[in-house]
């Protein structure tokens, strides 16, 4: 993934009102981690990131909310599919 100049742009003019979500994060080289810095860092932005437990903890100082989901039990799965 390349954020261009032109998405950058974009993202800082409309960051009011943009939404940025960042799924796996555990599973991003260095270099996208580098790229995306300025988005984390950002109190403007409104960013939702999902992560492998125990990957971000390093971020939760720049989080409004942390939530983790733990799974579901046998008894929860057979009643969401009735």
């Amino acid at each position: 993934m390349d954020l261009t100049p032109a998405v950058l742009q974009q993202i800082q003019a409309d960051r009011q009102t943009t939404l940025i979500l960042l799924d796996g994060y555990d599973e991003a080289s260095p270099r996208l981690i580098q790229v995306l810095a300025f988005v984390l860092n950002d109190p403007e932005l409104t960013v939702l990131l999902t992560s492998r437990p125990g990957i971000t903890q390093h971020l939760h100082h720049q989080m409004d909310r942390v939530v983790e989901n733990i799974g579901f039990s046998e008894e929860h799965i057979e009643r969401y599919l009735d």
